[in-house]
């Protein structure tokens, strides 16, 4: 089995095992079955990390529907800020210096500035702007970021999926439903910081390019 990524394993495996583990603490028949009642076996632990990929691509597809919600209530995506007047990512001149490295870099000839253009176009924009980033191989602190953000974003579901079922496990109380909800409060916060910085490191990256650097593709 290939190496898994920065992101398969703090998106996608830490996640899943985190919700299996956190479903085994509210219902213990789960797993000891297969992992043994009393402590993992090394073979017992490797099942579990496979079962916890496979359980983590579950999390996130669920992950992929709560998102949008959240982010529709902040006004959309933190890369989707910098068409606001009122943006705090970077400075006024570095989203102009922006707008001239998009026209020099992707030869986009729109008299739109990033503000005019509309959500869908801008998008199209900021994923050719991490292909050429990527491309020049400046693209490490920007996966960690986005690393870190699917961690987190998986780990609020899962919480919320302990939150739920709750109810039914023989843990049921007061203060489990409050650490469970204290933990789920953190995790959106982290969520929510590192998608910011993950749009930050990306248009600053991307300013820092010289104007010989290989374009992404046609916008």
């Amino acid at each position: 089995m290939r190496n898994l990524d920065f992101y398969e394993f703090a998106g996608i495996v830490v996640p899943g095992a985190v919700t299996l583990f956190l479903l085994w603490l509210l219902f213990p028949w789960i797993l000891p079955t297969a992992l043994g009642k009393d402590s993992l076996s090394a073979g017992g632990f490797g099942v579990f990390v496979v079962v916890g990929y496979g359980a983590g691509h579950l999390v996130q597809s669920l992950s992929n529907l709560i998102e949008p919600a959240y982010w529709r209530l902040q006004r959309g995506m933190p890369t989707d800020r910098l068409r606001e007047s009122t943006q705090n990512l970077i400075s006024d001149e570095q989203v102009r210096k922006l707008q001239q490295q998009i026209q020099v870099l992707f030869g986009y000839e729109s008299e739109k500035v990033i503000s005019g253009l509309t959500r869908k176009e801008w998008s199209a924009i900021t994923r050719q702007i991490y292909a050429t980033v990527q491309g020049a191989g400046r693209a490490q602190r920007i996966d960690i970021f986005n690393g870190n953000y699917g961690m987190l974003r998986g780990l609020a579901t899962g919480l919320l999926i302990g939150l739920v079922a709750l109810p039914a496990s023989h843990l049921k109380s007061w203060p489990m439903a409050l650490a469970l909800s204290a933990a789920l409060v953190l995790s959106v916060m982290r969520m929510h910081r590192f998608g910011t910085h993950y749009a930050r490191e990306l248009f600053i990256q991307f300013l820092t390019l010289p104007a010989s650097a290989p374009n992404g593709g046609k916008v």
